[in-house]
Formats: structure tokens, C-alpha cells, sequence
């Protein structure tokens, strides 16, 4: 029996659990394609100093690490897009400002997407990638859904996230598994909160 249980008695301490978990895409709204992501990692670095004869040490300026989602392919990304993955991706990468040599800089592409810009910036991955500058982890409740809202314990929002790596998996004819699709994203600070944040709840549909 687990030290929870003999302490506190069977059914009075529910830890959180990893497949408990809904992610926001900015605007996107609630993501169903994803099948996990790590979760926001600070470094502080250390400073020395000597004084005499004695070193001391400082923190310095707080780095936060990338985060690693991983996804799968069925159809539906969210509950606001119904298209496939795969297709997500192309678009956000496009969204962010990058254009194919081959697509003439002048026109516009025929899906509409392609913009007159050869490289990324921050402003279009923010605003247009995401379709917002935040993305949110909520870590569900034991409750998990209660009026049709999802109940979080603990959110993280993510801001000004910027796409550092996207990868559309591999394929093999000895491997009958799902095929993963990864996004590394790069931000500038994370905040935790221990309820749903600065949002009231999470939609369970797009219409929630």
C-alpha cells in the first residue's frame, strides 16, 4: 500500500497523474492530437564570487528550457480544427513568416498561406502559429469534467512561444506503430497556477 493510504486513509489523497492533462494552443482551443509534452523547466545559474580568501556564490538570471510536444495523426487536432496533424504543422511553419524558394514572393500561394517573407519572425509564430502569445498546460482534477468545463489543479502558461524544431516522424515497414509528430517550442517565461489559471475553465468542445 502506498505511504498516502496508510497516513491519510484510502481515498482522502489523490496524487496527480501524468494522463491528466489538456493543452491550449493560444486561440486553437483544446488540442486532441497530442499524446504528451514535457512540462516547463527553469535553470538558474550560479555566480562566484571571491572576497579574500572565501568564494561565495549568487543566483543569477533565470533561463527557462524548451519543451518537447508530441503528437499523432487521426484526423482531428483540436476541437476547433479537424484537420489532420501533419497538415497543422505545414501551416504553422508557414504562418511564421517561411516561404519555399520555389513559391513566387510576389503572389500569394493558392491555400492562401504563403507570405512575402523568406524567414520566420517572433510576431507571426505568436500571433499567427499559435493564434495567441500563450500556451497552457492544465493538469486535470480527479474530477475531471464537471458541467461540461474541465476541472485543472494546476496550469502552466507558457508566453511568447516561438517553434525551435518540428519534426513530421519517421516510417518503417518492421514497425506497425502510431507514427509521432514532435514540436520543440522555445518561450520567454512560464507561470504556474494552482487552479485554471487566469481563465475560469477549459471548454470541453470549441463551444464549450
Amino acid at each position: 500500500m502506498t505511504w498516502w493510504g496508510n497516513t491519510l486513509g484510502a481515498g482522502s489523497f489523490d496524487p496527480k497523474r501524468k494522463s491528466r492533462f489538456v493543452i491550449e494552443f493560444g486561440n486553437k482551443g483544446r488540442l486532441l492530437a497530442i499524446s504528451s509534452c514535457g512540462k516547463p523547466t527553469v535553470n538558474i545559474e550560479a555566480k562566484e564570487y571571491r572576497m579574500i580568501n572565501h568564494h561565495y556564490s549568487f543566483p543569477g538570471i533565470p533561463k527557462w528550457d524548451p519543451i518537447t510536444f508530441t503528437f499523432v495523426d487521426g484526423g482531428y487536432f483540436s476541437y476547433s480544427d479537424d484537420r489532420m496533424t501533419s497538415s497543422v504543422f505545414w501551416e504553422m511553419l508557414v504562418k511564421s513568416g517561411y516561404t519555399p524558394p520555389n513559391i513566387e514572393v510576389e503572389g500569394v500561394g493558392s491555400d492562401g498561406l504563403y507570405r512575402p517573407t523568406y524567414s520566420p519572425s517572433k510576431n507571426l509564430m505568436s500571433a499567427t502559429s499559435f493564434t495567441g502569445d500563450v500556451i497552457r498546460i492544465h493538469q486535470i482534477t480527479p474530477e475531471g469534467i464537471v458541467n461540461n468545463r474541465v476541472q485543472s489543479s494546476e496550469v502552466w502558461e507558457l508566453y511568447n512561444p516561438i517553434i525551435t524544431k518540428m519534426s513530421w516522424g519517421e516510417l518503417s515497414y518492421a514497425d506497425d506503430g502510431l507514427v509521432e509528430y514532435t514540436m520543440d517550442v522555445k518561450y520567454d517565461w512560464a507561470i504556474m497556477y494552482n487552479s485554471n489559471g487566469t481563465v475560469d475553465t477549459v471548454p470541453t468542445t470549441n463551444n464549450g
